[in-house]
């Protein structure tokens, strides 16, 4: 009997048919690999891409569009439960290419019965996931340090594009909607810790783009993101005890550092968002 898997695409800014994502669904041949593959497109775009571009290259898909830059916290809940024929969903960003190397992998996860697998995913060659956290802090890994296959998942955390969740886990773990965007993958890690003490790491490899590890030229937008994600921090660990006060210590440390690397004064506007954090606790 095939594997039934739920595919989520996210898009936002990026046309259909410029893709990775959609043009590497496109291209696989799925019953090779025991797979009866399902779709489900989310449209964050404001006006809305052509459907028939999508159903050109995939077929039938579940298509949804509202006209506004959905939280992604919400989106993978709703679509979720829209969507519950089928065994596994895999959760994909736009620029994710799905290939060979990737749908070899999950066999050995499906025999597994382990909950959630993950794949490594690298950036202009480093690997950016999965990663550990320290109290309120994320550090990098290397890849010589991750194991592929089962690994305990205590503070292990990743991005969650490629990552594979059974039925059985959304049944019990939603995803967080106090968080839009950043933090919604490292809230999710953290709380499924918390219940089952094994992950599945994925022997394949996936690229992808990072706005936050790219050199933007407008500091402005590198400011917006960066606030946001700090400020996602006082809901990822609100578990944490006295988690404002050392995300703040984190703030000023992460400020000092990035203004004596960079030489750029403009990085102490981000010290605003302490007081933010602080006025949450009242």
């Amino acid at each position: 009997m095939n594997t039934r898997i739920n595919f989520i695409v996210v898009l936002y800014s990026t046309e259909p048919e410029n893709s990775k994502t959609l043009r590497s669904l496109s291209n696989v041949d799925f019953s090779k690999y025991g797979i009866d593959a399902t779709y489900c497109i989310q449209d964050n775009s404001l006006s809305g891409f052509d459907l028939s571009s999508i159903q050109g290259m995939l077929g039938h898909v579940n298509y949804y569009h509202s006209g506004e830059n959905k939280k992604l916290s919400t989106v993978y809940n709703e679509l979720i439960k829209d969507n519950g024929e089928c065994d596994y969903y895999i959760i994909l960003d736009d620029d994710s290419v799905i290939d060979n190397s990737y749908l070899l992998s999950l066999l050995p996860f499906f025999e597994s019965n382990v909950k959630v697998a993950i794949p490594l995913i690298k950036h202009n060659g480093d690997l950016i996931s999965p990663g550990r956290i320290s109290g309120v802090r994320g550090h990098a890994l290397k890849e010589s340090d991750v194991d592929v296959g089962i690994v305990k998942s205590s503070n292990l955390v990743a991005m969650m594009s490629g990552t594979v969740l059974s039925k059985s886990i959304v049944e019990e773990l939603k995803f967080d909607e106090r968080l839009s965007f950043y933090g919604v993958d490292t809230k999710f890690f953290l709380s499924y810790a918390r219940i089952y003490d094994v992950l599945f790491i994925l022997n394949t490899t996936l690229e992808h783009e990072s706005a936050l590890r790219d050199n933007l030229s407008d500091f402005n937008s590198l400011k917006r993101r960066l606030t946001n994600l700090i400020l996602s921090k006082v809901y990822v660990f609100d578990d944490v005890k006295f988690h404002r006060i050392k995300i703040s210590l984190y703030v000023l440390a992460f400020v000092s550092k990035r203004v004596i690397t960079t030489r750029n004064l403009s990085y102490i506007l981000l010290l605003n968002t302490i007081r933010s954090i602080m006025a949450k606790a009242k």
